[in-house]
């Protein structure tokens, strides 16, 4: 076997063995992530759409008002609701008091049942 097929060979073994060895990011490397400052959230039409928000019924259909607001930090990993502007939240599929890693929501405001973290710990709310 030519000299330089039999590197090749074991360069792309060092490779395919050692992509699978790549570091996961686990919930005790996430300690440092900043706390995001909490925008308030307009009460009226005028005020909501200043700030690019859309004044719309949200949540229970017939419902009032409100501004409904894009978060400027919508997928940040997060461990708890202080460090999004949002909610820290997580899958539905995620089991209540299990420990993870989530992301920041969309909304600085969420409606129907979710599920979000507080202090790295899966919680849940239902709200309309």
């Amino acid at each position: 076997m030519n000299a330089n097929i039999l590197k090749y060979i074991v360069v792309s073994i060092f490779i395919i063995v050692g992509s699978g060895c790549a570091p996961q990011t686990k919930i005790s490397n996430t300690k440092n992530i900043p706390l995001a400052e909490k925008r308030l959230i307009p009460n009226n039409k005028e005020d909501c759409l200043k700030v690019n928000g859309r004044w719309a019924q949200v949540g229970i259909p017939g419902g009032s008002y409100s501004c409904d607001l894009k978060s400027n930090d919508f997928n940040k990993i997060c461990t708890d609701n202080s460090q999004c502007e949002g909610e820290c939240l997580v899958e539905k599929s995620v089991k209540i008091g299990q420990k993870s890693i989530g992301l920041c929501s969309q909304y600085l405001t969420n409606f129907s049942c979710y599920k979000y973290l507080k202090n790295g710990v899966v919680e849940g709310m239902c709200a309309d």
